[in-house]
C-alpha cells in the first residue's frame, strides 16, 4: 500500500524553494519580456495561495527584484507596470538589456521568438534565463539556444511547471520503484492543441516513464479550433515496451487533463490540473479475475498545483549555487521533439521513430 508521503514531499519543497541560507545575499535584478497571461496576466487579481505568473514569482522571492518589463504593447506595459510596481518599461528588448544590467530574465513570448531573445541576452552577462515552453519552434533552434547558454555559462531553465513540482517528482520516484508494478498501459485525456498542451504533457511522460521510442498520430475529430496547433490522436511507444494513448477533447465543451496509469499491481489516476489522485489496488479474485478496489490513502500534497514559484525559485537557487536546474534545456528539447514527431506523423501518415532527424521542421504559434 502506498503510504502518506507528505513529509518527504515537504522536505523536497523546502530544498528547491528555500534560499535563506545563501552566502550570497545580493538581490538579483530580474527582467521579463512578454507581458501576456503567463508573464503577467494570470495574477491580475492576486490569489492568496496560488502564484501563476513569472512577474509575481519574482516579486514574492526574497532574493529577487523585478526591475523591468518589455512588450511591444504599450497598454500592457502601462497596465502591468502599475499592478506590479515596475517603473522601467520597454518596447525595445535591446534597450532594456542595455539599460538594466539584469542578472536574470524570463522569456514569456511565442516560441518562434525565443532564439533571438536568448541570442541578445547572453551577450549582456545574464546569469540565468527562464524560458517558456516550448523551448523553441524547431529542434535546430532549440539546439542553438542550448549551445549559446552553455558557451556563455548562462543557466537555462524551461518552464515545464510540473517537473519543478515536488508532487510529480514523488510520483516519478514511486513509478521507478515499481510501486504500481510493471506498467501495462497509460491513457491521457487532453485538449487545446498538441503544441500548447502537449509540450507540458510530454515532459510529464518523460519524467514518469523515460524516453519515447516511436510515435503514431492522426488528426482528431475533436477539434482544437486552431489550424496551426491541432488536436491529435496519438499512440506513443516507450522504451519500456508499453503504450501511452493521448485522447483529445474539444475544450469548447469542457476541459479535462487527466492521466490514468495501469500497472500490474495498482492503478493510479491523476488530475494534472489539481493534482487530485486516486489509487486502486487489485483485490481478491471475483469469478475469473481480480478486481480493483480504491485505497483509502492518497498521495498527499497540500501546496498549490501549478505555482510557478517552484520553477523561479529553483532557477534563483541554481544561479546562486551554480547548480543544474530541475528542468533543463535538454528537457525542453526532448519535449519539443515529441511535439514535432507527433505533427510529422500526422502529416506524413506514418510512424515516426525517435530521435527525430528533421531538425528544421517548425511548429507554428499563430
Amino acid at each position: 500500500m502506498i503510504k502518506f508521503l507528505t513529509l518527504k514531499i515537504n522536505l523536497f519543497l523546502w530544498f528547491i524553494t528555500t534560499i535563506s541560507t545563501f552566502n550570497d545575499m545580493k538581490e538579483l535584478k530580474c527582467g521579463l519580456v512578454g507581458c501576456g497571461r503567463i508573464g503577467c496576466g494570470y495574477d491580475e487579481k492576486p490569489d492568496e495561495f496560488l502564484i501563476r505568473t513569472h512577474a509575481m514569482s519574482y516579486i514574492k522571492n526574497n532574493h529577487t527584484k523585478l526591475v523591468s518589463l518589455c512588450d511591444v504593447d504599450k497598454n500592457k506595459l502601462k497596465k502591468y507596470g502599475k499592478i506590479y510596481s515596475v517603473r522601467n518599461q520597454y518596447t525595445d528588448f535591446k534597450e532594456m538589456l542595455k539599460e538594466e544590467s539584469l542578472d536574470c530574465l524570463s522569456i514569456c513570448t511565442h516560441g518562434d521568438t525565443h532564439l533571438k531573445f536568448v541570442t541578445e541576452a547572453v551577450r549582456k552577462n545574464i546569469r540565468g534565463i527562464m524560458i517558456e515552453k516550448p523551448i523553441s519552434d524547431s529542434l535546430n533552434n532549440a539546439e542553438k539556444i542550448i549551445k549559446l547558454c552553455k558557451q556563455k555559462k548562462v543557466i537555462l531553465a524551461v518552464n515545464h511547471q510540473r517537473r519543478f513540482n515536488p508532487f510529480y517528482q514523488k510520483i516519478s520516484h514511486l513509478l521507478k520503484e515499481g510501486k504500481l508494478g510493471k506498467i501495462q498501459r497509460v491513457n491521457l485525456m487532453y485538449g487545446g492543441g498538441i503544441a500548447n498542451t502537449g509540450s507540458h504533457i510530454f515532459d510529464v511522460l518523460r519524467l514518469f516513464f523515460g524516453e519515447a521510442k516511436s510515435i503514431k498520430s492522426e488528426l482528431s475529430k475533436n477539434s482544437s479550433h486552431k489550424n496551426f496547433d491541432p488536436n491529435l490522436e496519438i499512440c506513443i511507444e516507450f522504451q519500456g515496451g508499453f503504450i501511452v494513448n493521448l485522447c483529445p477533447l474539444d475544450l469548447k465543451n469542457y476541459g479535462i487533463l487527466e492521466i490514468d496509469i495501469f500497472g500490474t499491481k495498482k492503478r493510479l489516476s491523476i488530475d494534472l490540473v489539481t493534482n487530485e489522485n486516486k489509487i486502486f489496488s487489485s483485490s481478491r479474485v471475483s469469478q475469473d479475475y481480480k478486481k480493483l478496489e480504491k485505497l483509502k490513502k492518497l498521495i498527499n500534497f497540500s501546496y498549490p498545483p501549478t505555482d510557478i514559484r517552484f520553477g523561479i525559485n529553483n532557477l534563483i537557487y541554481c544561479i546562486k549555487r551554480k547548480k543544474i536546474p530541475v528542468c533543463t534545456g535538454y528537457d525542453g528539447y526532448k519535449s519539443l521533439e515529441i511535439v514535432i514527431a507527433s505533427m510529422l506523423s500526422n502529416k506524413l501518415e506514418k510512424k515516426i521513430l525517435l530521435p527525430v532527424t528533421n531538425k528544421n521542421y517548425k511548429i507554428k504559434f499563430r
